[in-house]
């Protein structure tokens, strides 16, 4: 008997993998018992057809690729599929509060100024309950309008918000992943001169095409740590797309803020992220609430210095150093 479905090769998802082998087990079984009869094997046999059908379906059904939604991804997932893993701590390089004075001056008068967005969180902080789900979008809108006024003069900024992320697959597992789904801000930076250019087409071609700088952020209603895995991905996600080994982002709830560097391993095969404590937008006590300084100042200060250097390591000019998680 010529069973037509040789053992497979390549085959990547375990479980098909698992059937394959057990139903090849079972033609080879079969091919023996007509063998040891004296007889010839035929081709004809209606069972081994069948099982070589099943075979040659499971051996379709192994190549196809997965779809991991980047929004499920879990601890797990991150380490055991995406083999990426949390080696250091970004804690805080010098005076923050001193540094924080140096952001505030950026922009002068502009809109947005620093006063203008203590004044707009202000009204924000007396105007929105902090679980109405619309608020952490509108103070992650107010600080990066801050952000947008800090930039060069020869700089400008496009915030998009659901960016859709092209289809990335993902190299190096035993079973072929392609990777899906959205990063809730990506946010490019641009010479003026392609500025508009970039108002009408900034989706992720657009911008692997042209170059530009990005930082991407993932927006969460409350608590942010169980999210840090699902904002790795898809900071990974991005920069595998855009081709950058190196990139940089944030978690935030619109008070809280927790900021992120990926590193990833030059075949593409996983890679190693570091993120920093919260930090937190405090408000007075007393009613009417009153947004405290310095962090709004902080925050829009690192925002703006990333975004500049959003695909280079940490230099001596953060606002953050590293250090190891095994010290």
């Amino acid at each position: 008997m010529s069973s037509g479905c040789a053992p497979g090769s390549g085959l990547r998802s375990t479980d098909p993998v698992r059937a394959i082998q057990s139903l090849e087990t079972l033609v080879k079984r079969f091919q023996e018992e007509e063998l040891g009869e004296g007889g010839e094997a035929s081709g004809g046999n209606v069972t081994n057809d069948k099982v070589c059908y099943l075979i040659n379906a499971l051996k379709a059904k192994a190549e196809e690729p997965e779809i991991l939604p980047l929004s499920s991804v879990d601890f797990d997932v991150l380490e055991e599929r995406f083999h990426i893993i949390l080696t250091e701590t970004l804690v805080r390089r010098g005076n923050h509060g001193d540094r924080a004075k140096e952001s505030k001056a950026q922009g002068g008068k502009t809109y947005m100024s620093s006063e203008g967005l203590y004044h707009h969180l202000d009204k924000l902080e007396n105007l929105i309950p902090k679980s109405n789900e619309v608020g952490p979008r509108l103070w992650i809108d107010a600080t990066f309008a801050r952000v947008s006024a800090m930039l060069p003069t020869n700089q400008r900024m496009v915030l998009t918000i659901e960016q859709h992320i092209p289809p990335v697959d993902m190299p190096g597992d035993t079973v072929p992943i392609t990777l899906s789904g959205a990063i809730d801000y990506a946010v490019f930076t641009m010479e003026s001169r392609k500025h508009e250019w970039f108002l009408q087409a900034s989706d992720f071609p657009y911008v692997k095409q042209q170059k530009a700088k990005g930082l991407f952020i993932t927006k969460v209603k409350q608590a942010l740590p169980e999210h840090v895995p699902q904002a790795v991905a898809k900071m990974y996600a991005s920069a595998r797309y855009l081709g950058k080994p190196i990139a940089r982002g944030a978690l935030t709830n619109g008070h809280e803020w927790i900021f992120m560097t990926l590193n990833i391993n030059q075949d593409g095969i996983g890679g190693t992220y570091t993120m920093s404590p919260k930090i937190k937008i405090q408000a007075s006590e007393s009613y009417p609430f009153h947004v405290l300084s310095p962090e709004p100042d902080i925050i829009a200060g690192v925002l703006a210095y990333w975004i500049e250097h959003s695909y280079v390591d940490l230099d001596e000019n953060d606002w953050f150093s590293v250090i190891n998680e095994n010290h």
